[in-house]
């Protein structure tokens, strides 16, 4: 016996005793005018609709996957609540289908019921749900919009919308605190580089503006303050997204900042955020040999999560658009930025001397406000996509 439980309802695998509600709820011929071949007309039928529910849940290869909803506090039959599974090339599509009693209607139970549901279908090998309305059902349409679903297909009489696995994590990732997401192929990357998975989710977070436009001079105990407020950030971000994966059955690990640091003094990593962050389409590494988005310039932290899921995933950035432009390489107080521009596959030693970096930063921290990090941000102050963010109106 299959049993979710929410704040309000129990979803549970129907059973033969559901046959009141059920038939009550089946033969409203009113309540389901929608979708009038799913009505049934007499309690026989009614009995041999509940009958194939019942049916569908105790078989080994389960692809119908239907639900009685009743409510916690009272057991009280409410309505009805399943999907249908099918293969598709990455996984599996589930459609999913609902449907309440009226005198149970407009509470927020339908919503309720389908964020669960999607939970638990995506825990089930479901990678893209399904879901469809006709035009005029309003009430239906707010339930799948609620749920994080996009509209996909407008047809005369019928709404179709769906939602991806990545576009879930997405959606939770961004709900808390995350300012970019994207989801690249890393297979073009050796495998022991990688850990043997092939799908990079790369997240970003963004500098306050006022942080931003503080450090023009020197770095500034705000800057630092926030620079490790991000990074804590990003880290819960990534543990959420690498345990949420987990629980879906699917291998996944946090590159959080006790996992990535390599190398003499922290300097190297077997692979960079900034590595996954190209393949994810956020953006392409500066002549500074910072993340370069096209919204926020460099002043974003980024992190990443490394997984098998089956995840649907964006073209990469493999050149460099920051062109001619000198204007990091003028400004770096260390000499550390060479001017070259980057390209995929091209090493960082290339284009930027990270020791000096370092040794500066540490100068200037000091200097800024007598601390002992290395921090300085001379190059995101200066950077012109940076700028056309920070004198961008508030939007």
């Amino acid at each position: 016996m299959i049993e979710l439980c929410t704040e309000r309802l129990l979803i549970r695998d129907p059973l033969l005793s559901d046959l009141p509600g059920w038939h009550q709820l089946k033969s409203d011929t009113q309540n389901l005018r929608f979708v009038e071949h799913l009505q049934t007309h007499s309690l026989a039928e009614s009995r041999t609709d509940l009958q194939r529910a019942v049916d569908a849940a105790h078989n080994p290869r389960r692809a119908k996957w239907f639900f009685t909803a009743e409510l916690m506090q009272t057991r009280e039959f409410i309505g009805t609540i399943g999907f249908m599974t099918e293969p598709i090339e990455k996984g599996l599509l589930g459609g999913i289908g609902w449907f309440l009693l009226p005198a149970h209607q407009g509470r927020g139970y339908a919503t309720e019921a389908f964020r669960a549901l999607i939970l638990f279908m995506f825990a089930h090998g479901v990678t893209v749900i399904d879901a469809g309305c006709n035009a005029a059902n309003g009430a239906s349409e707010r339930v799948m919009q609620k749920g994080g679903m996009r509209l996909v297909r407008r047809e005369a009489e019928r709404l179709t919308y769906q939602l991806g696995l990545a576009e879930y994590i997405e959606g939770e990732l961004r709900r808390r605190g995350a300012d970019l997401v994207g989801t690249g192929d890393l297979r073009e990357l050796p495998l022991d580089v990688r850990g043997g998975l092939p799908v990079g989710i790369c997240v970003a977070v963004k500098y306050p503006k006022e942080v931003i436009r503080g450090i023009a001079a020197l770095p500034t105990p705000a800057y630092r303050d926030w620079y490790h407020q991000l990074n804590e950030c990003l880290d819960m971000l990534v543990t959420w997204g690498a345990k949420t994966l987990q629980a879906f059955g699917y291998k996944a690990v946090a590159q959080t900042r006790t996992q990535v640091g390599t190398g003499e003094d922290m300097l190297n990593t077997a692979l960079p955020h900034k590595t996954v962050a190209t393949r994810a389409g956020i953006g392409w590494i500066g002549k500074s040999a910072l993340l370069v988005t096209e919204r926020y310039g460099s002043m974003v932290r980024i992190s990443s999560i490394l997984t098998d899921a089956p995840l649907k995933t964006v073209a990469p950035v493999n050149q460099s658009k920051c062109g001619d432009c000198t204007i990091c390489t003028e400004a770096c107080p260390a000499g550390a930025v060479s001017g070259r521009a980057w390209e995929a596959g091209l090493p960082r030693e290339a284009i930027f001397d990270a020791v000096k970096c370092r040794s500066t930063a540490r100068v200037r921290a000091m200097e800024g406000f007598g601390g002992r990090d290395t921090i300085c941000g001379r190059c995101i102050a200066v950077c012109p996509y940076t700028r056309q963010h920070l004198d961008a109106p508030p939007s």
